[in-house]
């Protein structure tokens, strides 16, 4: 397929009805966020993520359950405003936390002992009556040797 006949396709997609009437949703959507940024106080229109409007119903999005409190309560009093704004048919506002994205946390290296610390465990496997205490800490001897190395090599 060329690149005209890729072009014209993608120009066939967003001419589509139904992506206009997404980007029309999402127009709509923004501007009823931006208008009620612009109502409530500054340190709540933080904490306002975003606005669904559904048929008899606008949803808000915000960041945590105390936030969504006190927007449930500030919004009460301001839905007739923006229904005349937007001439709407909401009879009520809803409120949603929106979940947290779990960010990623970075692997935490465990601290690896200096030389003298490693030597000592050495010592104290090559003491012990017990094979298994014994072959335990030559391996983990020999994990540390081999990650400070690796660490080194970094």
């Amino acid at each position: 397929m060329c690149i005209n006949e890729r072009m014209k396709l993608l120009q066939n997609l967003l001419e589509s009805p139904d992506i206009r009437r997404i980007l029309q949703q999402t127009r709509l959507h923004s501007a009823i966020h931006r208008q009620l940024s612009g109502l409530l106080p500054r340190l709540l229109a933080d904490h306002c993520l975003g606005c669904v409007a559904r048929d008899d119903r606008l949803i808000v999005y915000t960041d945590s359950p105390a936030w969504a409190t006190q927007l449930r309560f500030t919004l009460a009093p301001l839905l007739a405003e923006l229904k005349s704004t937007f001439h709407a048919r909401w009879q009520r506002v809803t409120v949603k936390v929106l979940p947290h994205p779990v960010a990623k946390t970075s692997q935490r290296r465990a601290p690896i002992p200096g030389d003298s610390i490693v030597a000592q465990m050495d010592s104290a496997a090559a003491f012990s009556s017990s094979t298994q205490i014994r072959s335990s800490l030559l391996r983990l001897t020999a994990t540390w040797r081999a990650r400070a190395l690796d660490r080194r090599r970094q």
